[in-house]
């Protein structure tokens, strides 16, 4: 049993290697993900608020009362 100990003990600095850059792949698709997103994000953002903007102007002129 002891040689089995070794052999499972020589493989793991690779298991671990293994783990470490699985994690990283991962780490660096979901930032990349999150980057992704919120540039997409900003110009919908951008759209809405100019949507929001040009209803406030159009009640502003038809003296719409909103309270």
């Amino acid at each position: 049993p002891l040689y089995i100990l070794s052999i499972l003990c020589s493989f793991l600095p690779l298991l671990l290697f293994i783990f470490v850059v699985t994690w990283l792949f991962v780490v660096i698709w979901f930032y990349f993900f999150l980057f992704l997103l919120s540039v997409l994000a900003l110009p919908v953002s951008f759209i809405i608020l100019y949507m929001f903007i040009m209803l406030v102007i159009i009640f502003s002129v038809l003296d719409v009362r909103l309270l």
